[in-house]
Parts: structure tokens; sequence; C-alpha cells
């Protein structure tokens, strides 16, 4: 018995076996006349695309003011999680952004916070759920101000 299996626009799989009377295989001829037995079964499951990874690619600016209190963007993929933004905690060395804010999938803001002049400090992103991204001495904050003598 001969079988040929064709996948059908994802919906499923026909096998066809060709068949002589009483079940016997045919004969392999163009002359043959043949019964045709269909049978339904199921597609192979198919595969999700993959999950792009959670990444930050970028951060700007990447420095500013002592005092803090400068917007910084981050962009990257996968800042939402089913829709959803993800919980994500930013510091700029020990200290924690404030008004954390997810705008879609590629783009988070925050409000960098005070932080020691003349200083570069590493960046941590902590996603939940996701886990933490650091940025090496990705910040660095200015020299503080000098007063001008009279």
């Amino acid at each position: 018995m001969k079988t040929r299996t064709w996948f059908v626009a994802a919906v499923a799989a026909l096998s066809v076996a060709a068949c002589a009377g009483g079940g016997k295989p045919a004969p392999a001829s163009p002359e043959t006349s043949a019964e045709w037995e269909i049978t339904e079964e199921p597609l192979p499951a198919a595969e999700a695309p993959p999950a792009v990874p959670l990444q930050v690619t970028d951060m700007q600016p990447r420095g500013g003011a002592a005092g803090g209190g400068d917007t910084v963007t981050f962009t990257g993929a996968s800042f939402l999680v089913e829709g959803a933004p993800r919980a994500v905690h930013v510091y700029f060395g020990d200290h924690e952004a404030t008004d954390v804010a997810v705008v879609d999938d590629a783009t988070f803001t925050v409000h960098a916070p005070d932080g020691p002049a003349a200083t570069a400090v590493d960046v941590k992103i902590v996603f939940e759920p996701g886990g933490e991204i650091t940025l090496p001495g990705a910040y660095a904050y200015a020299p503080a101000a000098t007063a001008a003598a009279p």
C-alpha cells in the first residue's frame, strides 16, 4: 500500500492510500483503477516564533547634572510582557531613579537621581520579570558648578 501525506493550509494532514479492492496494494501502473482511502491526521505542532530577548541597546543622554532630575531615555526590546509594561527599577550608582515610565515595547524613561559630581556611575536596570542589566560607567555626572569670583 502506498501512502502519501500532504499538509493542507495548516488545517489537517491527509494521508491517501491507493488500494485495489480488498485493501491489497495496487500495482504501480497508470492503468490501475484504485480506490482512495482518506484519513485525517493532526498537523505537527507549530513552533512559536522565538521571543525577542529583553535588552537595552541605548541610553540618552549619558550624563547630566549632579543634582539629578534629567530625563533619561532607554531604548531596546521586550519592555512589555503580554502587552503590559514590566516593572522596572533603575539605579544610577546607589541611587534609584524616579518617575519610571514604560512608553512602549522598545522605550522607557526615568528621571536621573542626584549623584556624585564629576563621576561616572554604573546604571543597573532591574526588570520584573526578566532579571537585571548593568551598564558599567554609563552615566557621568557633571562637575559641580563653581561660583564666579567678584
